[in-house]
């Protein structure tokens, strides 16, 4: 996901990703970005990373027109690391907020996009300790042949077969004194043998529940 804090000065229609790879590489995407609904001047980026990248890391760069006529380029601090399985946040209840005595749930996907299969654990907490609970992995099949393609597997860690994948909804649970205006930071980690992989969301306190 990318945002843009002066999206408003880029011509969305000529926005262009590339892949850098921390040996000098590099690979144009050339499919147009997805807005993100839900936010201003946001970008869903779904990638399958060439093998011309390698296994030495990347950065995302974004390219692209501005309103006056000139060009910019945007680099990503952060280094990515490719890896066999992807774990992400795929929606949050709540308006990203917790309330008095409520629940907010974020959803998870976690995939084994490896050729074998692999298990994997998801272990999850909070900046504050509340409550915090990862339910069971609902598992939808890569074999279009088998009669049951979903399955609710009561288990973590989980196996997942090579193909599939796995949605999970996580809740935290707020107690009935808040703080308003507080950040608080969730933690998801999916662990297999092979590889680790983090999510972080945040999550902000508020007093009133018809806000």
């Amino acid at each position: 996901m990318i945002k843009l804090n002066q999206g408003a000065q880029v011509v969305p229609q000529n926005l262009t990703l590339k892949i850098v790879g921390l040996s000098g590489n590099y690979e144009y995407i050339t499919k147009p970005l997805l807005e993100y609904q839900q936010s201003v001047n946001t970008y869903l980026v779904r990638i399958r990373l060439p093998a011309s990248i390698g296994s030495n890391g990347f950065r995302i760069a974004l390219e692209g027109d501005i309103v006056r006529g000139s060009r910019f380029q945007r680099l990503s601090s952060e280094v990515f690391y490719p890896t066999t399985s992807c774990f992400r946040i795929t929606n949050v209840r709540n308006y990203y907020a917790l309330f008095p005595n409520q629940k907010t749930a974020i959803y998870f996907k976690l995939s084994n996009n490896s050729p074998v299969d692999d298990r994997y654990t998801i272990l999850c907490s909070n900046s504050e300790d509340y409550d915090i609970e990862v339910g069971h992995p609902r598992i939808i099949s890569a074999d279009p042949s088998r009669r049951r393609r979903t399955e609710v597997k009561k288990s973590n860690p989980v196996r997942l077969e090579a193909g599939s994948y796995a949605s999970y909804t996580v809740t935290v649970s707020a107690p009935e004194n808040l703080v308003s205006g507080r950040s608080v930071i969730v933690n998801c980690v999916a662990s297999s043998e092979a590889e680790q992989m983090i999510e972080f969301i945040r999550l902000t306190e508020m007093n009133d529940p018809d806000l």
